[in-house]
């Protein structure tokens, strides 16, 4: 395959090409197109062995992967051989003194001193609900709560409320719930925003 075409005789120059090749061609149209067809399937073979060769770049990854992966195994080895820390026993008896006594005060591998309280029952905010649900019992309440509050912003019109008002007149809405709430109170109340003053006043539907 090495042997320079100019010393080869037509005929092996034609059982090389088809040994190359795959073909099973009879003749060259010509010495110089054999050649010519010669040269170019060992150029394109010898390309293919090159590009079949390992990767020097890919190598050098996997050594790089394999020593990531050595270092990990390691850290995680020294990780799960850490000896115990001698006051744990101590620790898990305080936290559990703590569930039954309510409250202990214990101190932690780094010297904290911290306490643990039982979880409150839940009876505040069921105590909240009941008292809630009582207080519609109250005619007064009712109707207050029932009673649907629009408002009028001087030189802007009506609104359904103060929410919508403030959302329409580009008014900051963090700030509408506790206004909304003196406005109800007082049915009168000038909300000022920038240099600009906006006079609001209640409508009870």
């Amino acid at each position: 395959m090495n042997t320079p075409l100019a010393k080869m005789t037509t005929a092996e120059m034609l059982a090389e090409y088809n040994k190359l090749s795959g073909r099973s061609a009879k003749k060259f149209s010509s010495r110089a197109a054999g050649e010519k067809l010669l040269g170019e399937q060992r150029v394109k073979r010898a390309l293919e062995a090159e590009l079949s060769k390992p990767s020097k770049v890919k190598l050098a990854e996997s050594v790089d992967a394999k020593d990531a992966r050595i270092a990990k195994e390691q850290r995680a080895a020294k990780k799960n051989t850490a000896p115990a820390w001698p006051f744990a026993d101590k620790v898990a008896k305080a936290k559990a003194a703590a569930k039954e006594e309510k409250k202990v005060t214990f101190t932690d591998q780094f010297g904290t001193v911290a306490e643990e309280a039982e979880p409150k029952a839940r009876k505040e905010s069921t105590s909240r609900s009941a008292g809630i649900k009582e207080s519609w019992n109250d005619h007064k309440v009712a109707a207050e709560r029932s009673t649907r509050t629009h408002v009028h912003v001087v030189g802007h019109g009506e609104f359904k409320s103060v929410a919508e008002a403030f959302k329409k007149l580009g008014l900051p809405l963090s700030s509408h719930i506790k206004f909304r709430m003196e406005l109800k109170k007082a049915k009168h109340k000038k909300f000022e925003h920038g240099d600009v003053a906006y006079n609001f006043n209640t409508i009870s539907k």
